[in-house]
């Protein structure tokens, strides 16, 4: 059901994010729905995986699904990539299945999309955040921590999982802080 990729072997270019950790500040998150609304560039989604004892919460799944109805802006715009990071080997085979169809039920897939399992690099560090993702993609994070981008906008959801789930219970996007990079010319 899922190809076990390396972006670093693949044939389709990536680009690795990196933003530097001081460059984060305060962001309205209607920026970010505007962005995606203006935007026709296909969608990388990144789905952050979190456990306790190896196990997740089956409110965590309902939290990521609210979370991806509140994207309703981009439902029915075609998906790249899906890669899942965190602690994927955590969930159970009908949380793989339900996340899964929560996904493409939403972000129909491309022809030929790669769909890994915590193989994509993500690094995070006190100094910056780093994704891989292919070039001309928008990248939608779902869950704590993980990031969005949209053009030269990122955006980074909670990192503490009660704020996170106070945001969702709200039908508030859980995002956290954002940044703007400087456009190259």
């Amino acid at each position: 059901m899922f190809d076990l990729l390396d972006p670093a072997t693949e044939p389709e270019p990536y680009v690795r994010l990196s933003v530097p950790s001081a460059s984060w500040g305060r962001v309205n998150t209607a920026l970010l729905i505007s962005a995606l609304r203006k935007s026709d560039q296909p969608l990388s989604i990144y789905v952050h995986i979190i456990s306790k004892h190896q196990r997740v919460s089956p409110a965590y799944i309902e939290n990521l699904i609210s979370e991806m109805d509140l994207f309703e802006v981009v439902h029915g715009r075609a998906v790249t990539q899906v890669h899942w990071g965190g602690s994927p080997h955590a969930l159970g085979t009908q949380q793989r299945i339900e996340l899964f169809n929560a996904i493409v039920t939403r972000f129909p897939l491309a022809f030929g999309s790669d769909v890994s399992i915590g193989l994509t690099a993500a690094a995070c560090s006190s100094q910056a955040v780093e994704y891989d993702t292919p070039v001309g993609t928008d990248l939608i994070g779902f869950g704590v921590g993980a990031i969005s981008r949209v053009g030269n906008m990122f955006f980074q959801n909670f990192e503490a999982l009660e704020s996170y789930e106070d945001a969702i219970a709200a039908d508030r996007l859980p995002v956290w802080r954002g940044y703007t990079r400087e456009k190259r010319s």
